[in-house]
């Protein structure tokens, strides 16, 4: 199983809709609780996302603080001593968690589309990167803010001190 670890903190528009704020507070939830109950009527491509029988669509999980796996070694938390999970507070959004890269890629560039489009943050914002079988960390990427959209920047040098100072800081806001 291929794995992508990915962490980000955004600050939020001022004045985002109710229904921006309550589509934010379910994805981020630490439950799961009320999933068949929550609807949303966001006009985005990341809300066509549907569920596909027996799976819930990517978005509306991927950054919840419902961690996946039971069983030792495939606890998200296996692959990380650091904090993982998300929290939404005071106009923020902190978000580090480890997904099977299939999701990833499915809901990845949709779900940094829409964040983007009610983020006031610019700069760099987070990192993503691959995690292969034997926890070594290779394909880095730096993640950028500009104007309402993430970009995704290549990293070569993946002892980054400013790669390692951003994992840190979004780890320290989790804790």
């Amino acid at each position: 199983m291929a794995l992508y670890e990915f962490g980000f903190r955004l600050n939020l528009n001022a004045d985002l809709a109710q229904e921006v704020s309550d589509t934010l507070e379910y994805m981020t939830r630490s439950s799961n609780s009320n999933l068949e109950q929550f609807k949303t009527t966001l006009q985005h491509p990341l809300f066509e996302q549907v569920d596909g029988g027996e799976y819930l669509p990517g978005w509306s999980w991927m950054i919840s603080n419902q961690l996946w796996g039971n069983e030792p070694g495939c606890r998200e938390s296996d692959f990380s001593e650091k904090p993982l999970g998300s929290r939404l507070s005071n106009g923020r959004l902190t978000v580090r968690r480890v997904i099977e890269d299939d999701t990833f890629f499915d809901s990845w560039y949709p779900l940094a589309e829409w964040l983007g489009s009610i983020s006031s943050s610019t700069g760099l914002i987070g990192y993503s990167c691959s995690i292969d079988d034997e926890e070594a960390k290779e394909d880095f990427e730096l993640l950028y803010k500009k104007e309402s959209d993430i970009e995704v920047i290549s990293l070569e040098d993946k002892s980054s001190a400013l790669l390692n100072a951003l994992i840190a800081e979004i780890s320290e806001a989790l804790a």
